[in-house]
């Protein structure tokens, strides 16, 4: 559990998004939430099984219909307006690396004789 709860606190400082790594910190949460609520739940798992499912199951919460309340309880303004702006800059990103590494001068390796 104490690795979890590491793994969490941790996030901001590793992760600059949680587009694509939301799984890293939060898996292992899920891992101990679950073992708490419906022990031995490993061993009944399949292949496909989505954790989020399996804890809505296993705690009997439903999601909320209240969902401006609960994204502003999660600072889900301040959440969206950062990741639109990575957004903006990515593509601008994209396109400076491109013009850098692939569109612009390079270098030559000599062939050895």
């Amino acid at each position: 559990m104490a690795d979890a709860v590491t793994q969490l606190e941790q996030a901001p400082v590793f992760f600059e998004s949680f587009v694509r790594t939301f799984p890293y910190p939060t898996g292992a949460a899920y891992g101990v939430l679950l073992d708490a609520l419906s022990p031995g739940w490993t061993r009944r798992r399949v292949a496909g099984d989505d954790l989020g499912d399996l804890l809505m199951a296993a705690s009997r919460l439903q999601p909320t219909e209240a969902t401006d309340s609960a994204a502003a309880r999660y600072r889900g303004a301040e959440l969206r307006s950062a990741e639109d702006g990575r957004e903006v800059e990515r593509p601008q990103r994209l396109a400076e690396l491109r013009r850098r590494f692939v569109e612009g001068p390079g270098r030559r390796v000599a062939e050895r004789q």
